[in-house]
């Protein structure tokens, strides 16, 4: 019998699921957001920036700054 710890691990921060399912819960809020500026076809540009962003490897100050990159990157 498998142990516990192998049939009950949490999922990884980069795994595809919770990519997903991240993307779920915020694209409403982007949409929200950007209101009149949302474009569908550029969704999938955006849920990447984001799920860049949420990235494990970086810490509070490293999002802050990439997410200050993109926007700053959007309005040029």
């Amino acid at each position: 019998m498998a142990e516990t710890s192998e049939l009950m691990k949490r999922p990884l921060a980069t795994d595809e699921l919770v990519k997903a399912r991240t993307w779920e819960i915020l694209e409403p809020k982007v949409k929200s957001y950007l209101g009149a500026d949302w474009i569908e076809s550029e969704a999938p540009h955006i849920q990447k920036q984001i799920m860049r962003v949420l990235s494990p490897s970086k810490d509070g100050y490293g999002m802050a700054r990439e997410l200050e990159r993109v926007s700053l990157a959007r309005c040029s």
